[in-house]
């Protein structure tokens, strides 16, 4: 992957902060202001370091980590049912024990 063009540190540059840090024992915030970075953004890069090692310093894909829940065929067929019966949004959620914001999602689709 390649490094963010406006990253100030690359993931060699951050091995070499924490590694003086922790090594030579030199202040994080002396290290931060040499390398033009907040002192937060040090803290950041040592917890990821001491979290997962070296390869914790490479950068991240900023795709989510995480996926969209969607009902089962099922449940959204019980949605559709219980939106023609004119059933308000929260009464659906709290009977198919479902998100709001997914059931909600389905009402948008259906409008």
């Amino acid at each position: 992957m390649n490094t963010h063009p406006n990253a100030r540190l690359t993931a060699v540059s951050r091995e070499r902060l924490v590694h003086r840090q922790i090594q030579d024992a030199e202040p994080l915030s002396d290290l931060a202001e040499q390398a033009g970075i907040s002192l937060r953004t040090a803290h950041k890069w040592l917890a990821r370091y001491r979290a997962g090692g070296r390869a914790a310093l490479e950068d991240r894909r900023s795709r989510r980590r995480t996926l969209r829940l969607t009902l089962d065929p099922h449940k959204l067929q019980q949605v559709i049912e219980l939106c023609h019966q004119r059933c308000m949004l929260r009464r659906i959620v709290r009977q198919l024990a479902a998100p709001l914001s997914t059931v909600g999602r389905t009402f948008s689709f259906m409008g």
